[in-house]
């Protein structure tokens, strides 16, 4: 049985101007590796490079740590059905299948209210935060004038 050990890594070489570092799914099977931006980022010194994860003091450790094991139990899934079938999946078909994505369960306007708490918590300017509100109120609006 080849060996399938999904990890999360922390590139530092694409540190963003507010500190934060993106985080990757990287897996080697086959003699193959997949390399996948799970879409998180995080500053190095919430990162716990031990346990692989966000350590508990960030605001929304919880959260972010549920995305990323659901991330790789989706990945390992995925591999399994193929090997059950007799097949070694490409990494092309991996990624696919991770960019495809589980169905969202939420408005955009819930979107738009978490973002802007996070963005809240990110300390951005209030300018920012403004807009991003009344993009909200557009979209709300927009879902009761259409019955969305």
């Amino acid at each position: 049985m080849a060996t399938f050990n999904p990890k999360f890594v922390l590139d530092k070489s694409k540190k963003s101007t507010t500190g934060e570092c993106p985080i990757f799914i990287r897996v080697y099977f086959n003699k193959k590796r997949l390399m996948h931006f799970t879409g998180e980022k995080v500053s190095e010194k919430d990162w716990d490079p031990r346990n692989l994860k966000i350590r508990p003091h960030h605001n929304f450790s919880n959260e972010i740590n549920k995305r990323l094991n659901k991330l790789v139990l989706d990945l390992e899934t995925h591999y399994q059905n193929f090997i059950s079938k007799g097949h070694i999946p490409t990494v092309q078909q991996l990624k696919s299948l991770l960019l495809e994505g589980a169905p969202v369960d939420k408005s955009i306007s819930d979107l738009l209210s978490d973002y802007i708490e996070h963005m809240k918590v990110d300390n951005k300017a209030e300018r920012t935060i403004q807009l991003a509100q009344k993009l909200k109120e557009y979209v709300e609006t927009f879902q009761k004038d259409w019955s969305l």
